[in-house]
């Protein structure tokens, strides 16, 4: 008797390959040989997946395939052979979406010249518009754990490092000392960082490289690839955790006081953390009336252990247990120390207490309001299982080379589920809601021969479907 049909699982095969599939019939009565039935074999095609559909401009919540951002939802990726990065703010309250784009235009490739003078000049582009105040930039050098502060110089995007004071002019500045230190073809890093008004500070990050000592350069130039999946930035959302506590304050209307009671709510970004990863902290009012005034609170930390112990927790480095109402602070939970080498495991639950809540200026303070024994407490627990998850897709770097009379198109990058470069908050209002977004950020780089290069493009492929031809720019 014949099965009516034979199903076949067909693990491991790559998209488009053609294989052949030939069934046969054996037999065997007791001790007698074998008897191998004749057969056909049949040519088949391991299917593609399902093609994704293209992002539409006005759609971009649906959107499926890879971005150069948010305002270019149809562009693959961004592609540059100069140094770039962008910071993005989602629509947040009041406040539209907006993104900056940083590029450093006078460094070909973002090689630093052995005679380099320091001198950064920034090509800064807002999108959709630029806005009606510009932003407060902070732009420094990072050589080997070290900070070099940069100071602006006219409108034009040109920065320069600041001066030490009270140093000889004739002295070696600090930073080209440690950037001589640097052997040829060593990374170096430019931060920038960018806080639009009524938003939280992001950071950019652009490497460049020291050149080589008198010797001539390789036929070579570099580029960079620059990438977002948005179907990736929506599993990146996560719950907000928050702590509520009812606070007595006092006040003076018609120059008497009066007693009133008000919610101060303490919120962190995610309900539960990794050891080694970001928290983002804040705490407001239930009445923008309170939040407009400049309220200060100190912070605590302290760590509930499993069997309900409460030991102090160091504050990492920079930190200031200060923090005003409405302002994102941003804590590094792998730096927070129980003592020498003891650093949160799993099992651990910090605790955030916020206390001592004053207010720092009285002038700005009309009806002389008192907070009363305020203190609020939230606890996060740690675990061991990844808070972030990984992107569900894998993606390829397609490259068009000319070879020849020819062209030719390689995939000279694939990775499965590749950890994305940075990912950053993009509204601090969402910790007020209750679910906080995010965008991740891929940032891949490639090196071809001069003259071949004819346009890259990202290629995504996930369960839901792949990229089948997109478009190289």
């Amino acid at each position: 008797m014949l099965p009516h049909a034979l199903r076949v699982l067909l693990i491991g095969a790559r998209a488009g390959a053609m294989l052949a599939v030939r069934p046969q019939i054996i037999t065997q009565r007791d001790q007698a040989a074998a008897l191998v039935a004749s057969s056909v074999p049949a040519q088949h095609r391991v299917p593609r997946p399902v093609l994704l559909p293209a992002n539409q401009p006005d759609q971009p919540d649906t959107a499926l395939q890879t971005w150069a951002g948010s305002f270019e939802p149809t562009v693959n990726a961004l592609v540059s052979a100069q140094p770039v990065d962008e910071a993005h703010y989602a629509a947040c309250g009041a406040q539209p979406a907006r993104s900056v784009r940083v590029t450093i235009a006078n460094l070909p490739r973002g090689i630093a010249p052995q005679d380099w003078d320091g001198e950064l000049e920034l090509t800064i582009t807002h999108m959709p518009e630029p806005p009606a105040e510009t932003d407060p930039i902070e732009v420094a050098l990072l050589i080997g754990g070290e900070r070099f502060a940069y100071s602006q110089v006219g409108v034009n995007g040109l920065y320069r490092p600041k001066s030490t004071p009270g140093a000889n002019p004739n002295d070696t500045p600090p930073w080209r000392k440690r950037f001589s230190q640097l052997a040829p073809g060593a990374p170096f890093s430019v931060g920038i960082a960018i806080t639009p008004k009524s938003a939280f500070t992001q950071t950019l990050d652009l490497t460049l490289y020291r050149a080589a000592d008198q010797r001539r350069p390789l036929p070579l130039e570099a580029y960079l690839i620059h990438f977002e999946d948005p179907e990736y930035n929506r599993r990146l959302a996560s719950q907000t955790a928050k702590s509520e506590r009812l606070i007595n304050l006092t006040a003076t209307i018609d120059q008497k006081e009066v007693n009133l009671v008000h919610a101060l709510t303490i919120a962190a970004d995610r309900r539960s953390y990794n050891p080694t990863t970001q928290l983002a902290l804040r705490y407001d009012w239930d009445v923008d009336q309170l939040n407009g005034l400049p309220w200060q609170a100190t912070i605590q930390l302290e760590r509930l252990g499993p069997a309900g112990e409460l030991t102090p927790l160091g504050n990492p480095p920079g930190f200031s247990a200060r923090l005003a109402v409405g302002t994102l602070r941003m804590l590094d939970l792998g730096q927070l120390r129980l003592g020498p080498g003891l650093a949160l495991r799993p099992g651990d639950s910090p605790r955030i207490t916020l206390r001592s809540l004053t207010i720092t200026n009285s002038a700005n303070n009309p009806l002389r309001y008192q907070a009363l024994g305020a203190e609020v407490q939230l606890l996060v627990p740690i675990v061991a299982e990844p808070v972030t998850p990984t992107p569900e897709a894998a993606y390829a770097l397609l490259r068009r080379d000319v070879v020849g009379p020819r062209d030719e198109i390689g995939c000279i990058r694939f990775a499965w589920a590749p950890e994305a470069d940075r990912i950053d908050l993009v509204c601090a209002d969402d910790l007020r809601r209750e679910v906080v977004r995010r965008r991740a950020v891929f940032r891949w780089r490639d090196i071809v021969r001069p003259g071949r290069l004819q346009g890259y493009a990202i290629q995504k492929i996930a369960q839901n479907g792949a990229t089948h031809f997109p478009l190289l720019s």
